[in-house]
């Protein structure tokens, strides 16, 4: 259970919501749409951040395979390194397939530096990854704003980090719960259909002498 602080520190808005969390929040249906840079398999990273978002990759996929997910590649092309090709992978819930082309055909033109204005979005993008309202104000209007100075914007990023952190401890314990109740409910249902039927009681019919014998 979180404290009052981490309770209080997570009300707060904070600047990447769900940061190194999304395949967790994706896999729990609590996330809509996400994507995240696909690298090789085998692929390891010195940046723990990078490894967990490069693990987190590889159970979506499982989840797309399984059919819990839906998934569409967006590439992404360098003018200076014309033979690379990076890709990312948008994930979405299945009822938010057209919501998922919406966000990729817009990442298509933003990925490569190309003119978005004919595939505007009908909200912020912040909405489509299901962000709060507080945290797509805060990033909008504060983080991202055009006059404010970069040192003090510095300033902000550290001191919002642990509220950060709360908001993803406690999006965690949510999913959890979540999943703790679907895996008792689950169990509730294998135990009802697997009991065994209960044995029918022999039928007693009285004899002429009033002894009482099971029926054949």
């Amino acid at each position: 259970m979180q404290s009052i602080k981490s309770r209080f520190l997570a009300s707060f808005p904070v600047i990447g919501p769900h940061a190194d969390i999304e395949a967790d929040l994706m896999l729990a249906g609590k996330k809509p749409i996400t994507w995240v840079f696909v690298a090789p398999d085998e692929a390891k990273f010195d940046d723990p951040r990078m490894q967990r978002q490069h693990e987190g990759r590889k159970r979506l996929d499982r989840a797309v395979e399984e059919g819990r997910l839906i998934a569409i590649d967006v590439e992404q092309r360098y003018d200076e390194h014309p033979e690379y090709v990076g890709v990312y992978r948008h994930y979405a819930q299945p009822e938010n397939e057209e919501k998922l082309k919406q966000v990729v055909a817009f990442n298509k033109q933003a990925f490569n530096g190309r003119d978005v204005s004919q595939v505007e979005l009908d909200k912020d993008m912040g909405h489509y990854l299901g962000y709060r309202r507080r945290d797509i104000f805060f990033f909008n209007n504060v983080i991202n704003a055009p006059l404010l100075p970069e040192g003090l914007r510095d300033v902000i990023i550290r001191f919002n980090a642990p509220c950060q952190q709360a908001l993803g401890e406690k999006l965690l314990a949510e999913v959890k719960k979540s999943l703790d109740t679907t895996a008792k409910k689950s169990t509730k249902f294998t135990i009802g259909e697997n009991k065994a039927p209960r044995e029918t009681p022999p039928q007693i019919k009285k004899s002429t002498n009033n002894s009482k014998t099971p029926a054949p």
